[in-house]
C-alpha cells in the first residue's frame, strides 16, 4: 500500500549521518523515512501468525492440506519468480524481487482457504 499511495509517516523521517570528513565528525547527509520498514515489520509476523495458527478442529487432514498447500506455494511462488526473470529486466526487476518476498506467505493462505472451503462445502452435502 505504501509503494502505491506513497503514505509516509512524518514522524518516522530520521536524519542520516555519514562520515564525510577525515577529523571523525558525522556530518549531515540526508534524511530517510522509516515508514516502509515499519509496515514490513508488522506485515511479515502477522502473515506468519496467520499460517501458522491453529484452527480450532486441527486434525492429520488439515495439517496435510496445510503442508501441501505450502508445497504448493512454494512451486507458484518461485515459478512466477523465474518467468519474471526473463520477462522483466533492468530496476524494474527490483520490484518483483520485493513482491516475490512478500508473496509466498499470501499464495499459502489463499490455497490453504480455498481448500478448506471446498472440503467444508463437500462435507456439507
Amino acid at each position: 500500500m505504501i509503494q502505491f499511495f506513497g503514505f509516509q509517516a512524518d514522524f518516522l523521517t530520521i536524519p542520516v549521518y555519514a562520515n564525510k570528513n577525515s577529523n571523525d565528525f558525522l556530518v549531515f547527509d540526508s534524511q530517510i523515512n522509516l515508514s516502509d520498514e515499519f509496515a514490513l515489520t508488522g506485515l511479515i509476523p502477522g502473515r506468519i501468525f496467520m499460517v501458522f495458527a491453529r484452527k480450532t478442529n486441527e486434525d492429520e487432514y488439515i495439517s496435510r492440506i496445510r503442508l501441501e498447500s505450502l508445497q504448493w506455494a512454494v512451486i507458484v511462488n518461485y515459478s512466477l519468480l523465474l518467468i519474471a526473470t526473463w520477462m522483466i529486466h533492468g530496476f524494474s526487476y527490483l520490484h518483483v524481487m520485493i513482491y516475490n518476498m512478500r508473496t509466498i506467505l499470501l499464495i499459502f493462505l489463499i490455497r490453504f482457504h480455498i481448500v478448506l472451503a471446498r472440503e467444508r462445502q463437500a462435507t456439507a452435502s
